[in-house]
């Protein structure tokens, strides 16, 4: 008896390990299709910016924070949005996704 305990300890946690291996690779992207004409916009002039972000532990956990494009540029005082920036920084043991709002 004390063997097919153990052994079924063994098979659960090997399956809850491939579980959360699995699990850590899996990510929700914004869409990338929406591409805006940036020809008129004038980089010369100051422009106001702000990032909102979100921080994941372990890349599946959480998140911690908000990256809300909303509240950026209300944060910033920006009534004019001229573009977004979306990034990800990951590390070894969390993850970051971010917004960043420009405008004026």
């Amino acid at each position: 008896m004390p063997g097919k305990l153990r052994k079924s300890h063994l098979v659960a946690g090997a399956s809850l390990a491939a579980i959360l291996l699995v699990s850590g690779c899996s990510t929700m992207q914004p869409s990338t299709s929406n591409v805006v004409n940036l020809e008129g916009t004038d980089f010369t002039q100051s422009m106001k910016s702000n990032s909102q972000c979100e921080n994941y532990i372990l890349g599946f956990i959480g998140p911690f924070g908000n990256k809300d494009l909303p509240k950026a540029a209300s944060e910033a005082g920006i009534e004019n949005i001229k573009y977004v920036d979306y990034s990800q920084r990951y590390f070894i043991l969390f993850s970051q996704r971010c917004v960043t709002v420009h405008g004026k």
